[in-house]
């Protein structure tokens, strides 16, 4: 398939062009053949399947969730993400076929994948799926709630996204009884949900420099310099209903844990919010948050009065 989404077969016995289709997506990256279909990724987390032998068009798969969109939560019975006109999706930048166990395997341009479960080609569903940051993890970037049975852990990356993940330990125990064709077409049953910053979600998607190997552009070329490029620092409050987050703008947003909303941005220094901690003061009962930055400002706040 060629980079203008362009299906093209070739003789054999000549190179010379016997058929060719269009896919229809504006750009195609990644194809493979699995038993007697031809499946075609392109942009914009499409994929289309044809028939081998004809190149008749088969059938569409479910597109990944939305970019900027958070996670399915996982005590709800709710399958699919509301999706607005002029969203954009990740790029499906490899497909593998996996002859032995019948699944169909992909990436996307988000770091996320979707395993299919094709034994019947009539019933294809989502077996498996999960996201990773696209980005990378410093240790500011973590924090941690330990409970009885439940985990709660938040990752903050240079890809602009904040992963707030509730993981049940019953989930990593080995269940025969589980059903896994009952889990959500999100991107994973870890994933409580995730936070989105910055203007642009270009970062997520595949690029014309990497996927024909050409010269990068240089930094900051495709961003302007009031966009927040990273976030250096994340810490949950000690009684577990907010979410604080440093950028390198010397912002502190305060999310709900409950709606996941951000209720305030506090401009906490003029340089890179280099560490956020919190705590409770017991014996004055008093909640304090502090936060460094690059610019040695060291900025305490009493938050007794809530951080909403």
């Amino acid at each position: 398939m060629t980079y203008q989404s362009v299906l093209v077969e070739m003789k054999s016995n000549a190179l010379v062009l016997s058929r060719w289709l269009n896919v229809k997506g504006e750009r195609g990256y990644s194809l493979c053949l699995m038993n007697n279909m031809i499946v075609c990724g392109s942009c914009n987390g499409i994929v289309r399947v044809f028939n081998a032998d004809t190149l008749q068009f088969v059938m569409n798969l479910h597109k990944p969730p939305p970019l900027g969109k958070g996670n399915v939560d996982c005590n709800t019975d709710k399958i699919n993400l509301p999706v607005q006109k002029n969203e954009q999706f990740a790029d499906v930048i490899a497909i593998m076929y996996n002859e032995y166990h019948d699944k169909l395997f992909c990436l996307y341009s988000d770091k996320s994948y979707f395993i299919w479960e094709i034994k019947n080609t009539n019933n294809l569903f989502v077996y498996r799926y999960n996201v990773f940051h696209s980005g990378a993890i410093i240790c500011l970037d973590i924090d941690i709630i330990p409970e009885e049975n439940l985990v709660r852990v938040v990752t903050g990356s240079d890809d602009k996204t904040v992963i707030y993940w509730n993981m049940r330990l019953s989930d990593f125990i080995d269940n025969p009884k589980s059903d896994k064709k009952n889990l959500h077409i999100a991107y994973s049953r870890y994933i409580r949900h995730i936070f989105y910053f910055g203007n642009s979600l270009s970062h997520f998607k595949m690029t014309k420099e990497v996927f024909l190997n050409l010269p990068k552009k240089k930094e900051g070329e495709d961003e302007m310099e009031s966009e927040i490029a990273s976030l250096n620092s994340v810490k949950f409050s000690p009684d577990k209903k907010f979410l604080v987050v440093g950028d390198n703008l010397g912002n502190v947003y305060v999310f709900s844990l409950i709606t996941f909303e951000n209720v305030q941005t506090i401009p906490a220094c003029n340089g890179i919010v280099n560490a956020i901690d919190m705590i409770y003061d017991k014996e004055r009962d008093k909640t304090y948050l502090a936060a460094g930055g690059s610019d040695n400002v060291f900025l305490v706040m009493n938050v007794s009065n809530g951080l909403d």
